[in-house]
């Protein structure tokens, strides 16, 4: 660390850091009008303990106005990306049967690969790790202390914003031929 012969307090410009972060497996779900609760696995994430994540900390609060408040009947995307648990033919079949009549969702190559700056909640899980740094969270048990605390305090209006900015996100893709898109109206809040 670099500071100036003349600083009067140095350790205040000291920013800690370890050299391999604790890592955590989190799941949760996002909506325009809430959130779902947080599945933290405890294991490697395959199709079952996925499907188990979406029931207990998705649907089973689906329209509960203190969580996910989706509105009933509404018909929207749950979106996934394509990780291996999320195409797996029993997490299909699985969505198939228990995602409310109406809802589509996105399977194999249903989302364009490599592109988190598309997918809404990415910019949530950024503003949740900028939070475990900020709270200096080097132990698992500190950063999922964190995370579970830092997702509630998201305002709801910062996930709405960023749905809002979807569209412009779209268009700049559509414009640039899938090429790279610059940041649009980012919310670190």
């Amino acid at each position: 660390m670099w500071v100036e012969m003349s600083d009067p307090d140095p350790k205040e410009r000291y920013v800690g850091k370890v050299a391999h972060p604790p890592k955590v497996m989190v799941w949760g779900a996002i909506s325009f009008w809430g959130r779902s609760n947080l599945h933290f696995f405890s294991s490697t994430v395959n199709a079952a303990e996925y499907k188990k994540a979406i029931k207990e900390a998705m649907l089973d609060y689906l329209h509960d106005a203190e969580w996910m408040a989706v509105p009933e009947g509404i018909e929207l995307t749950f979106m996934q990306d394509g990780a291996p648990c999320h195409t797996a033919a029993s997490t299909d079949q699985w969505l198939e049967e228990n995602l409310p009549s109406g809802w589509r969702y996105t399977g194999r190559g249903g989302w364009p690969p490599n592109s988190p700056d598309l997918n809404i909640i990415e910019l949530v899980w950024n503003m949740l790790q900028d939070k475990g740094i900020e709270h200096a969270a080097w132990t698992e048990e500190k950063l999922c202390e964190v995370i579970e605390d830092e997702w509630w305090k998201i305002p709801q209006s910062v996930i709405q914003e960023l749905y809002f900015q979807q569209a412009d996100k779209m268009q700049l893709v559509v414009d640039r031929k899938g090429g790279r898109i610059p940041r649009v109206g980012h919310t670190s809040k």
